[in-house]
Order: structure tokens, then sequence, then C-alpha cells
């Protein structure tokens, strides 16, 4: 991310700042779909940085674009942080969004954004997404990258980035913009997120096919495995999941900052009640309250076989 976006202080804005430019998972340039560059993303922030300036002190244009959709889930809430971005970049001509296929009252699949880049004439059919994925085995395959609760894989979420992409030849799209002027349509994607792996393989851990050299990356452990991996006395929150999509900073008195030894009953105690895996960050005491350290999830002793 820019160097000058750690000056944003709003949490909001540090959202949307993580949405749009933080690193990608998986970099490809194929036949059928690229990944937009990540160059891309940040020069179109770097011309617009005084408007994130303003909106971090005047944060109410960004609030009342999220005000309508408090309870979407995680991925929804990331590809509003993208329209966001779509719509207030002047360079930028947004055409359509969420654009629903529907056929014999059978929704064949949405698009989620095409769009026209004035700087370089080109119009984009962009798929995102942001997910989480926790590498079960030592390969590099997509299908060994799961979600924390063992219901997603990263392999699925490319097959359904693909048929997505095609979605913009469909009839239904082209008659939307018969009469809007536009380049031919040259799909593309994104997918952001964190990839974590088991902790103790971290330092030499196997990535994930086409992955980008600077993915976000974390550990997890299993249940039984807590004494070990907390042996240290390190400070500890665990995490909702929407505050997942920027660092986490708190401040001094925060309540919810716990030692190793509490983090470690808490999560037993949780583990009884389910086997949801629990997301956490660690945390590092500064002049200026706590910051992220490191992220990951403690998960059950089962995971990824949670049924």
């Amino acid at each position: 991310m820019p160097e000058w976006t750690k000056d944003i202080r709003n949490p909001l804005v540090k959202e949307l700042i993580w949405s749009i430019s933080s690193p990608q998972i998986l970099h490809y340039n194929g036949p059928v779909y690229s990944t937009l560059a990540h160059d891309w993303w940040i020069d179109k922030i770097e011309q617009n940085s005084e408007f994130y300036f303003h909106l971090d002190k005047h944060p109410s244009l960004l609030e009342s674009a999220l005000r309508p959709f408090e309870h979407i889930p995680l991925g929804k809430r990331h590809e509003l942080f993208i329209r966001f971005f779509l719509e207030h970049t002047p360079s930028i001509n947004l055409i359509l969004h969420s654009f629903q296929i529907i056929e014999k009252n059978k929704t064949l699949g949405e698009i989620d954004f095409i769009f026209s880049d004035q700087d370089s004439g080109i119009t984009y059919q962009l798929e995102v997404a942001c997910k989480f994925f926790l590498q079960h085995k030592r390969s590099k395959n997509w299908n060994n990258f799961i979600g924390p609760n063992g219901n997603d894989k990263l392999e699925n979420r490319v097959e359904k980035t693909i048929r997505q992409l095609t979605l913009s030849n469909h009839e239904q799209v082209q008659n939307h913009l018969i009469n809007i002027p536009h380049s031919e349509i040259i799909p593309v994607a994104s997918l952001r997120g964190f990839i974590f792996h088991h902790y103790k393989q971290l330092s030499k851990a196997l990535t994930p096919k086409s992955s980008t050299k600077n993915y976000n990356a974390g550990w997890y452990c299993f249940e039984n495995e807590m004494p070990q991996f907390f042996a240290n006395n390190n400070y500890w929150s665990i995490t909702k999941k929407r505050s997942w999509l920027a660092p986490i900073h708190l401040e001094l008195d925060a309540p919810n900052v716990m030692s190793s030894e509490d983090t470690i009953t808490l999560c037993k105690t949780q583990f009884k009640l389910s086997k949801h895996s629990i997301a956490l960050v660690q945390l590092e005491a500064t002049s200026k309250g706590f910051v992220e350290m490191s992220r990951g999830f403690v998960v059950h002793n089962s995971w990824p076989n949670l049924k």
C-alpha cells in the first residue's frame, strides 16, 4: 500500500484503502482472463490521494454509502468498498454493477462491475472477491487451501470467477450496453484476502499456484497446539469478521486485549460451544496504542472436517 496511507486514521477509510490497495492473492495472465495489475490500483489511488485525505477527516460520504448495508457478508462489504472506489475515481466511468442475468426465473450469474478507464480507453469487466484460506496440507494445489470453517476452497473461488468472467458476452448484457459507448470488454479479476499457513510451516511454506510474491499471510494452530503456540506471553485480541479488512489498532485501555493465558482459556471455552475457527490478532503495545503484529486462527482439532 502507498506509504502515505499509513497516516489514515478513520477505521472505515482504512478498510477502503486496504480493499483497493492490499496485495492480491493470485496473479494470472491467461487466455480466459487476467488479474487487474496491482500497479493499476496504486496509480488510481495516487491520482486521487487528496480525496482520501479529505475523506479521512470528513468520512460522511463513505458512511452514507455503507449505512444501508450494515449486516451484509464480508465479501459483499469488500465489494461495496470497490464500488465506492470506482464511483469516486475521476478517470473511471462505472457503467454497471451487480448486474444479474436471469433466464426462466433462474439466476445464471451476476457481474460485479463493468467500467471504462479513461486513462487507457479500456473497458473492463471486473470480478472481485475477498477470501481467507488456510493451507491444509503441504501442497500448492488450490483445493488444498480451505476456508476457516471448512466450507470453502480457493479452487472453487477461481472456478466461480472464471464462470463469471464469461458473462459479459451474454445477450442481456450486450442489450443493456447497446446505447453506451464502450470498447471491447476485457475480463479481469481481483482476489484479495489472506492465506494462513500452519505456524510450524511459516518459514518454509508452499505458496498457492500462481500466487503473488507478497500476498497477505498469517498463521494457524490447532486447539491442542495452543500451549506451545502461546508459550510466550504476548498480547492478543479476538477479532470479529467485519474487522478483517484492515490492520487492527486498539487503544491501550481496550477491554478486549488479553494475555496468552487468558486467550487459551477463552478459546477452550468457545470450542466447547462451537467448532467454528477463532480469529486472533497478535498485538504490540506502543505509545499510540496496540498495533497488529500478526493475525491468524485457532482451529478445532477436527478442522477442516467440522460437521
